[in-house]
């Protein structure tokens, strides 16, 4: 189950979410007073995202990490912007998970993506500019670009906060919250790649193509 809130960040308004996931049964605890499922106990089972950004339509690329990423056992995937064409809304709903994404700059019509979402892509939620995302308790800021990523995690109100935008991996932590870009999916400017994000550990696992099928 998804709920949604209004938060703030700097000024911008954008949309939140709180995301209810419910772990394998043996890690269930009981249901909190007016939730829709179950928790996860403190110290038990770890959810584990996947982090994918700059997909620029290759579409290829795309269905390989959605693939692997549900095969890893992943409870939801975040799309750091730059999908590009509406079709790759489309494509995202097939992941058969919730997908979270945020436009970035090449993300033109934005309105048709919207428009594919609502009619077929029903597990995806477009942020807009911003994203944030809560999941057992464990708070994800998203965006585009660096800048912002930094600025929420340095904010205190996100875990982790994910961004692409540069077609490059990179790893810092501020404070206790982490600041990840994944790299790029096209492989333009290096070798595709995704990542896996412990929220018990706090850990990244990154997955890198080994090769680059046009």
């Amino acid at each position: 189950m998804i709920g949604r809130r209004e938060e703030t960040f700097q000024g911008f308004p954008f949309r939140a979410a709180i995301v209810f996931v419910s772990p394998p049964s043996e890690n269930l605890g009981e249901p909190e007073p007016g939730g829709s499922g179950a928790r996860l106990r403190s110290g038990e089972a770890a959810l584990l995202v996947g982090v994918i950004s700059d997909s620029h339509d290759h579409l290829p690329n795309l269905r390989r990490a959605l693939k692997e990423l549900k095969a890893a056992g992943v409870t939801a995937i975040f799309h750091c912007g730059d999908l590009i064409s509406p079709f790759v809304t489309r494509e995202l709903g097939t992941a058969g998970l919730p997908v979270h994404t945020v436009f970035g700059n090449n993300d033109a019509d934005r309105f048709l993506a919207e428009k594919v979402r609502s009619q077929q892509a029903g597990n995806v939620t477009h942020h807009g500019e911003f994203g944030f995302v809560e999941i057992d308790g464990h708070r994800i800021g998203l965006t585009h670009y660096k800048e912002y990523a930094r600025g929420l995690a340095a904010s205190g109100q996100c875990d982790a906060a994910f961004f692409g935008h540069t077609h490059q991996y990179y790893e810092e932590r501020i404070g206790r919250a982490l600041v990840l870009n994944p790299g790029e999916l096209l492989g333009l400017m290096g070798p595709p790649s995704y990542c896996i994000y412990d929220t018990a550990r706090r850990t990244v696992e990154r997955v890198v193509f080994e090769s680059q099928p046009w």
